[in-house]
């Protein structure tokens, strides 16, 4: 079965050899797969809609916020004559594996106290 870049879920796009041979599969995709998609979706340069929808937030206002304040876990740059903020996809790619691979955004298991709770002990 492919999806709709046109590749089967389980080949792996490492292009040659010797990346193929130490390509290890994660989730089903390598490293190496995920960046080639994503080029492949977007070109090498990603921004608008596309930008904040791969980094994870649901409204432009929370993306530009999380700019504003330096929240964005990645290098952020704006091109002469164009409007908005881009990203390099190489540059997605490698932050959203390696938060996947550290289990990053994790809820604690546990209820939180309010400082209500805490104050009355």
């Amino acid at each position: 079965m492919r999806n709709k870049v046109g590749v089967a879920a389980d080949e792996c796009l490492c292009s040659t050899r010797a990346q193929r041979a130490n390509c290890t599969q994660e989730n089903g995709m390598a490293h190496a797969s995920l960046r080639q998609l994503m080029i492949r979706e977007y070109g090498a340069v990603v921004g608008g809609r596309d930008l904040r929808s791969a980094l994870g937030f649901k409204s432009t206002a929370a993306f530009c916020r999380a700019v504003r304040y330096g929240y964005v876990p990645l290098r952020i740059f704006e091109m002469p004559g164009r409007r908005g903020r881009f990203a390099l996809v190489s540059d997605i790619a490698d932050w959203l594996e390696n938060s996947a691979r550290k289990g990053v955004g994790r809820k604690r298991a546990g209820r939180r106290r309010s400082r209500r709770e805490g104050a009355k002990m």
